[in-house]
């Protein structure tokens, strides 16, 4: 949801909805792909404690 511009029903406005919900997703994406990165780097280190709840992998 974008909070900053009152969307209306131009071209123009439906096109800069679309570009914004693209990067959105892209963002989204990058922050789930270094997310597990990290998850199985702690995994592969040894820094998860075996307390914490079900095991990476």
């Amino acid at each position: 949801m974008f909070l900053n511009r009152h969307i209306s029903g131009t071209a123009e406005d439906d096109l800069l909805l679309q570009v914004q919900g693209v990067i959105a997703g892209y963002e989204r994406a990058k922050i789930l792909e270094r997310s597990r990165r990290g998850r199985g780097h702690a995994a592969r280190s040894g820094s998860l404690s075996p307390l914490r709840g079900a095991p990476f992998g």
